[in-house]
């Protein structure tokens, strides 16, 4: 079937390749309608909040997770939390594990 492409895939007999063509228009339509009326407002509303909060916070707050790299030029050091903690530069296996009093069991 992969060699006969959308043709061979269309004229399938298939129950889920059936299934899957039939739902596939009124997806493409709900995810449009969607992104048209949702999208944009989500968009609009990270970028507020992320202003408000740095507001708020300053640099104090460590910026969100996006999934990306942060590619930086330096150094490479550990920092201080809010709470005034060192934090290494790098994570480890033995931190995962690590409680305040060090003790077991965990």
């Amino acid at each position: 079937m992969q060699a006969s492409g959308f043709t061979g895939a269309s004229s399938s007999d298939d129950p889920m390749i059936r299934l899957a063509s039939l739902l596939d228009e009124p997806g493409k339509r709900l995810r449009k309608k969607r992104e048209d009326l949702i999208g944009s407002l989500e968009t609009s509303a990270a970028e507020k909040i992320a202003q408000y909060r740095y507001a708020l916070f300053g640099d104090a707050e460590y910026p969100g997770a996006t999934s990306t790299p942060r590619v930086e030029f330096g150094t490479v050091k550990g920092y201080t939390d809010r709470a005034g903690a060192p934090q290494p530069d790098a994570a480890t296996l033995g931190a995962l594990f690590y409680r305040r009093t060090n003790e077991g069991p965990y």
